[in-house]
């Protein structure tokens, strides 16, 4: 009996170990020809979509998987792995949680993933946005995924942490100080050294904005620009927003100096030419 036991044993643990074995990356059950996928935005401009939380984050993607072979496919589409969109003028994403799928022969199946943006300053997804499944994106953007897959955060502070390793970006001071609480966590589980704030980033002596991470692979969408008391964030083809880095984030607003200057200006010209007025029309 007990040798039937141990022999039931080891026939299953084999089993777990070839079924692991066999499970392929999505990516590469494609380039082999066995997988046919099509990806797109979930977010349906169209319609009311209550089971959707956000076109940025969440479950936004939608996946159809054809099983192009006569055998069944084990596949797994890992946290940290890059969506690279179709269209420029949206963003790429990132899988934020771990999907695993098993497909009969010539199967087909859909489903929604959990992914986040990862390139600020273009637009979000939506159905119209065909993406391509990339590889595992780099060591930080991995380890962010995964934190935010453990902690359950596909969430806005999510996002916003994601923005940080993809795109260097600092939370706005208009958002709550808990969030930048939450997603600043998020960063520091993932062993990502980056204030999210922009406060403990910026270096006065070379006037230049420091971010704890290597360079990544291609060149962040956004630059900075630091002026006196401020950081003037720069997205390319985008519109400039300035953020007062005050000593309290709490306290943080937006500001534009230059249009407070022009504004300056004009008052004190016309308070000029109003006070020469009423002297010459006295002494008349």
């Amino acid at each position: 009996m007990k040798r039937i036991i141990l022999c039931g044993i080891l026939l299953i643990s084999n089993a777990v170990v070839w079924a692991q074995s066999s499970t392929m990356p999505l990516f590469d059950a494609k380039k082999t020809g066995r997988l046919q996928i099509n990806v797109r935005g979930s977010y349906n401009p169209n319609q009311m979509q209550t089971n959707l939380v956000s076109s940025y984050y969440g479950k936004c993607i939608d996946i159809r998987l054809q099983n192009m072979t006569d055998s069944t496919l084990n596949l797994v589409l890992n946290s940290g792995t890059v969506l690279l969109s179709k269209d420029t003028t949206v963003q790429n994403m990132v899988v934020t949680q771990t999907q695993h799928f098993q497909l009969a022969p010539k199967q087909q199946k859909t489903d929604r993933l959990f992914a986040m943006c990862g390139q600020k300053p273009k637009s979000s997804p939506d159905i119209y946005v065909r993406y391509e499944i990339g590889q595992l994106g780099n060591s930080q953007m991995v380890r962010l995924a995964q934190v935010i897959e453990s902690n359950q955060a596909q969430n806005k502070a999510g996002q916003y942490a994601m923005w940080a390793v993809t795109d260097r970006n600092v939370i706005p001071p208009y958002e709550s100080p808990k969030l930048a609480i939450s997603a600043q966590e998020l960063l520091t589980k993932a062993d990502i050294d980056f204030d999210i704030t922009g406060k403990n980033n910026i270096n006065s002596n070379q006037n230049t904005v420091s971010y704890g991470f290597p360079q990544l692979s291609e060149e962040p969408e956004v630059y900075a620009e630091i002026k006196q008391d401020s950081i003037t964030l720069v997205p390319q083809n985008y519109h400039t927003e300035t953020y007062s880095l005050s000593a309290h984030y709490e306290t943080a607003k937006l500001t534009n100096d230059s249009t407070s200057e022009v504004i300056l200006g004009i008052s004190v010209v016309a308070l000029l030419a109003f006070s020469l007025y009423f002297y010459q029309k006295r002494n008349a």
